[in-house]
């Protein structure tokens, strides 16, 4: 399943790594609500990527929330950057032969054929088609 909003995630664990701030300053400039940053920060925290944890300010209220990526945020967010680079290209032809090939995929599943494996045997066949015989 893809993600909501990647560059939301990417963009809160790259605002952790550089220390710890408030929910409201992030959320600032995040240009974010502070609720819709709450949701994302426990969505992060559910996949290992965000540690969030309570800091405690000494005055009487709510205590703080910090934040600390965890190793696999890091790695993530390295390969969120590297993909980021990497210039797509398509003609609208493909993009609809790619809905075209996923409706189809999603009629063969709800038939209770494997795509993955009438892929595989499809291949197996155009091997064969391929090879003259002997």
């Amino acid at each position: 399943m893809p993600e909501k909003n990647p560059a939301a995630k990417a963009a809160l664990l790259r605002l952790s790594l550089s220390g710890p701030a408030g929910v409201q300053r992030m959320a600032t400039k995040l240009r974010l609500g502070p609720s819709t940053l709450i949701g994302l920060a426990a969505e992060l925290q559910d996949e290992g990527l965000l540690e969030v944890y309570e800091v405690s300010t000494g005055n009487a209220g709510r205590p703080k929330k910090g934040m600390r990526v965890t190793a696999l945020g890091i790695e993530y967010l390295r390969a969120y950057e590297a993909l980021s680079l990497k210039l797509l290209k398509s003609r609208r032809a493909d993009l609809r032969r790619a809905a075209e090939d996923g409706a189809y995929a999603r009629r063969l599943a709800e038939r209770g054929a494997s795509p993955y494996d009438l892929f595989l045997e499809l291949n197996t066949l155009a091997k064969g088609a391929r090879r003259p015989p002997v």
